[in-house]
């Protein structure tokens, strides 16, 4: 993992200005951790304190025997039904489906009202 530095009297957000970006940010304490070599290397070539190495990726680990197809769960196939609308079941012939109840509406006015 690289550890880097900023130079003193430069600003906490370095701009990419080939990428019209940020780079990197620093923060407060003026240090950053990274994996990223092409970042390193950018920040060398820009004068600050690059020190550590890049860690190697993990490796997955490796199948053992027997945990193949034998082992799978069977996939599902079928596709979940959309949810009907309500109204939509209640409109059957020799059925009326009726208007939902309206709320009473909000005053339009917040706070204390001017009274002369």
């Amino acid at each position: 993992m690289f550890t880097i530095k900023k130079k003193p009297l430069t600003p906490n957000i370095i701009w990419d200005s080939s990428a019209g970006k940020p780079l990197c940010n620093f923060g407060h304490k003026g240090t950053i951790t990274t994996n990223d070599r092409d970042l390193a290397e950018k920040l060398a070539a820009l004068g600050h304190e690059v020190t550590g190495e890049a860690e190697a990726p993990a490796q997955p680990e490796p199948e053992k025997p027997g945990d193949g197809a034998e082992n799978a769960q069977p996939e599902e196939t079928a596709a979940p039904e959309p949810e009907k609308e309500p109204q939509a079941q209640a409109e059957q012939p020799g059925e009326t489906a009726e208007a939902p109840a309206q709320q009473a509406a909000a005053p339009t006015t917040k706070g204390r009202r001017n009274r002369k």
